[in-house]
């Protein structure tokens, strides 16, 4: 039973035991961290006791949580800016394609794109542009579909006019 479902239901008992599951468990790895930093002798600046950091920070409180903002802003800001960066870069992953046909230097971005992010239309379209400079009617390209090659020849001749 999670603490909301204890809760909701108003039992008083289910919803202290969800709360103290947790901290017993926390309290269990905190007693087991302690013990075994003490019984094998490890040199406290290589794995303090809890007991030692808790002190430590009550003595030091003043500087610790003076440079507390400080911190919490470089955290804040460092994952701001890589949001900002994540989204930029997956604009660019996604509309590699349509860069490199407006751009010339969009083709030398390294940026990896696999073909099933291309459309068959955009396919067709860079196929022909690539062929009607060859002045060819017919064009042969090699595709993937689901891991298989596949080869069609696309017409480029202007397709009749149904009326």
């Amino acid at each position: 039973m999670t603490l909301a479902t204890a809760e909701v239901s108003g039992n008083q008992p289910a919803r202290a035991k969800a709360i103290a599951a947790p901290l017993m468990l926390a309290a269990a790895i905190l007693l087991a961290w302690e013990v075994s930093v003490r019984l094998l002798a490890v040199p406290r600046y290589v794995l303090p006791p809890p007991t030692q950091i808790a002190a430590e920070i009550v003595i030091d409180r003043r500087i610790i949580f003076s440079q507390l903002s400080v911190t919490l802003f470089e955290i804040l800001s460092g994952y701001a800016l890589s949001c900002v960066v994540g989204f930029c870069l997956s604009i660019l992953i996604v509309y590699k394609i349509v860069l490199e046909d407006s751009a010339p230097w969009a083709k030398e971005l390294p940026l990896s794109t696999s073909h099933s992010n291309r459309s068959l239309r955009t396919e067709v379209s860079v196929a022909g542009k690539r062929n009607f400079q060859g002045r060819d009617r017919e064009a042969e390209t090699a595709t993937e579909v689901q891991g298989r090659p596949c080869r069609d020849k696309i017409s480029l001749a202007t397709p009749p006019i149904r009326g």
